[in-house]
């Protein structure tokens, strides 16, 4: 027995009061809540069992629950995944027990700084970078959040945590942990120990690994993107969508040390099957992380070349026709259609033979001058801008386009064709189509149609 026992009896207000008891008790405290008439619900006995279960099932001490004369254990003094002997299987089993979701794959994690322990789980379905996911935050054994309280670095969402915190410190309410050097030196530690896991699987477990990189590409690019000695690491798997088909670096650069791209889904429309006619493989790198990612990886690799490519350089590489009346004609009559839209049209040879024409929008395309004064040497060099008009290009080589250049005579046939492939054209590029192009398109294909049936109806005549 001890000396004088205490009671201490606190109000919602924030005041207390301390007396001396003249009863006989145990050493040890007990504490006695008296609930108030508005939250009667939580002190019914399921309910009450749920949230003791939540909050304690960890405690490292066991807790009773005694209703109606009978005793019953209601926490886990020592949980599986706090168990360093415990199988990657259990440790999947208790995740999606805890979860109600299964993982593709599960790792133990321990850091110094704030003795954070545990277990990560990747998470089994893409997620977005604004989603948050839900968590299992212990602090001293004891549930904190189903946040995960700024312990997983920013680009970890793929990551669900199950962890236990001993050495870190709480807000006032208990809500979340206190953002000191010591949550950002666990962060820095379970960052690394996630980017360990992943350069395992590479060296280890390449089926997982790819399991998750199917997944979970787009995050670990974002990983790449920060980290140079995981991008030597990752790059050569990870995908990248080509002309070709989706392909992993190492096969894009064991084709070529000339890497080709586009920067835009505009741009790569276009080229796509042009490139791909003319053996060349172009990587689209219009995606998140994808053009930092490709030049990031040139520079650690400088016996690699990036290029860009874009419409208007596959033009300049178009074989040119010969320079006789009939193209000329052709070439000054496709202009005048076009002129009211800004459009220049020209007859080049291209490939495929199957594409009749290829629009490229207006570019803007810096060239270097050298400064004509004195001042040039100290000066450098003066930018200015070569605007590059929208350019129509009709393939000569297309059995549609040779047809025309027979039918130039036919004002109205040649007239309505042109216009039907500079609206398509548009169209398959994905460009803004307006209202009058789009009219100019209607009217054309009406009058080809009903001259058409005409001329059938004629013939049965």
């Amino acid at each position: 027995m001890g000396g004088q026992p205490v009671c201490w009896c606190g109000k919602v207000d924030g005041t207390y009061q301390l007396t001396l008891s003249d009863e006989e008790r145990p050493i040890g405290s007990q504490v006695v809540l008296h609930r108030k008439g508005d939250w009667m619900h939580l002190f019914e006995y399921e309910t009450f069992k749920k949230i003791l279960v939540s909050y304690g099932e960890v405690l490292p001490y066991p807790i009773y629950l005694h209703y109606q004369g009978e005793e019953e254990l209601v926490n886990t003094p020592s949980p599986v995944w706090l168990d360093p002997k415990a199988t990657r299987k259990e440790l999947l089993d208790y995740g999606a027990k805890v979860f109600q979701s299964s993982a593709l794959d599960a790792f133990r994690i321990y850091t110094e700084s704030g003795k954070v322990e545990g277990v990560l789980y990747v998470l089994p379905f893409r997620t977005q970078f604004s989603v948050r996911n839900s968590h299992k935050v212990y602090l001293k054994r004891m549930l904190l959040s189903e946040d995960d309280c700024n312990l997983l670095p920013q680009w970890a969402f793929f990551i669900r945590c199950l962890v236990n915190a001993d050495g870190l410190l709480s807000t006032a309410s208990r809500e979340s942990l206190v953002s000191n050097d010591q949550l950002k030196d666990a962060r820095k530690e379970i960052g690394v120990a996630i980017k360990d896991y992943l350069r395992g699987l590479v060296q280890n477990d390449r089926a997982m690994f790819n399991r998750i990189l199917d997944v979970h590409h787009f995050h670990i690019k974002a990983i790449a993107s920060e980290d140079n000695e995981l991008l030597r690491l990752f790059m050569d798997y990870l995908p990248f969508e080509t002309n070709k088909g989706l392909r992993g670096l190492g096969s894009i650069r064991s084709a070529d040390n000339v890497i080709c791209y586009t920067r835009n889904l505009e741009d790569f429309s276009q080229v796509r099957r042009i490139a791909g006619a003319q053996g060349r493989l172009v990587v689209n790198a219009a995606y998140t992380f994808d053009e930092t990612l490709l030049k990031k990886y040139v520079r650690l690799n400088p016996e690699l070349t990036l290029d860009e490519i874009s419409p208007s350089r596959l033009l300049e590489q178009f074989g040119e026709v010969e320079a006789n009346k009939e193209f000329q004609a052709f070439e000054t009559k496709a202009n005048e259609l076009l002129k009211r839209f800004g459009c220049v049209c020209r007859l080049k040879h291209f490939t495929p033979a199957d594409i009749p024409v290829i629009f490229v929008a207006e570019e803007k395309e810096n060239v270097a001058k050298s400064a004509n004064n004195p001042l040039a040497a100290v000066l450098g060099a003066v930018n200015t801008t070569k605007q590059i008009p929208p350019t129509l290009t009709f393939n000569a080589d297309n059995e549609m386009v040779q047809t025309l250049l027979q039918i130039q005579g036919d004002n109205k046939m040649f007239q309505h064709v042109v216009h039907i492939l500079y609206v398509q054209s548009l169209l398959q590029g994905k460009y803004p189509v307006n209202s009058e192009e789009m009219e100019l398109f209607n009217h054309s294909l009406s009058e080809l149609m009903t001259a058409k049936m005409n001329d059938f109806i004629n013939f049965l005549n």
